[in-house]
């Protein structure tokens, strides 16, 4: 049996600005995950992303959260309730964003049970 194994090299070419930014959104996303699991976990809530994007129509933060039976608006507005205070004590983002709570909704995975 011969195995073989190809390698690509994908060269990026980032300006020094365009890198930092980034690696700095990279640090915030990751920031924010560990600094919300464990108040959501203890709601009964996993985090299944965090997300920053900046654009010139402005910025967003998406967390997008889960747990195990349906979620509810209500259940929604709690969550985002507990989320934004947190945010702004620690201030990880200096700029304006907007802050979207949102569910797996449609997009949840269904499991079938044999």
């Amino acid at each position: 049996m011969v195995l073989e194994i190809r390698l690509t090299t994908l060269r990026l070419e980032w300006s020094k600005d365009h890198s930092l930014s980034f690696i700095r959104r990279i640090m915030i996303e990751e920031t924010i995950k560990n600094e919300l699991q464990v108040p959501l976990e203890e709601l009964g809530y996993v985090i299944v992303s965090v997300k920053y994007t900046r654009s010139k129509k402005g910025n967003i933060l998406e967390i997008i959260v889960d747990k195990d039976d349906d979620i509810s608006i209500e259940e929604i507005v709690q969550v985002s309730n507990l989320i934004s205070p947190l945010l702004d004590v620690n201030d990880y983002i200096k700029e304006n964003y907007t802050l979207d709570v949102t569910s797996l909704g449609a997009e949840k995975p269904i499991e079938i049970s044999k």
